[in-house]
C-alpha cells in the first residue's frame, strides 16, 4: 500500500471507486481502524502485533496462490496438484482461525465501546 494511503482510514481506502480486491480492503479496515481501536480500548498491543503479522502471512500466501491460479487461468497446467491443494488448505485454515479470533475477541470489544 502506498505511503499516502497509510494516513487514510481503512474505510476510506475500501470505499475508493478504484476496484480493489475484497481481501485488500478488509485488511486495510482491520489494520487502520479496528486494530488501533482494539489496542486503545483493550490494551492489546501484543495481540494486535500478532494479528498484523498473521494478516501479512495470509497476504503472502494469497499472493502465492494467486500466482499459480492466474498462470492456470492463462493456460499453464497445474504442475503439482498436491502442492496446490496444500496451498489452498493452508490458506483457508489460517484465515478461518484468524477470522474466528477477530470475530470472537476483537470485534465484541470494539462494538461494546460504541
Amino acid at each position: 500500500m502506498a505511503a499516502s494511503a497509510r494516513s487514510e482510514s481503512g474505510f476510506a481506502i475500501a470505499s475508493r471507486p478504484v476496484p480493489l480486491m475484497l481481501a485488500v480492503a478488509s485488511i486495510a479496515i482491520w489494520t487502520y481502524d479496528f486494530f488501533p481501536a482494539f489496542a486503545r480500548l483493550q490494551g492489546g498491543e501484543d495481540i494486535v502485533a500478532r494479528l498484523k503479522m498473521e494478516h501479512l502471512e495470509d497476504d503472502c500466501a494469497a499472493a502465492d496462490l494467486s500466482e499459480v491460479l492466474l498462470a492456470h487461468g492463462h493456460g499453464r497446467p497445474i504442475e503439482n496438484p498436491e502442492a496446490l491443494g496444500y496451498m489452498l488448505r493452508a490458506l483457508f485454515e489460517s484465515m478461518r482461525r484468524h477470522i474466528a479470533f477477530e470475530r470472537d475477541h476483537v470485534l465484541p470489544g470494539i462494538l461494546r465501546q460504541r
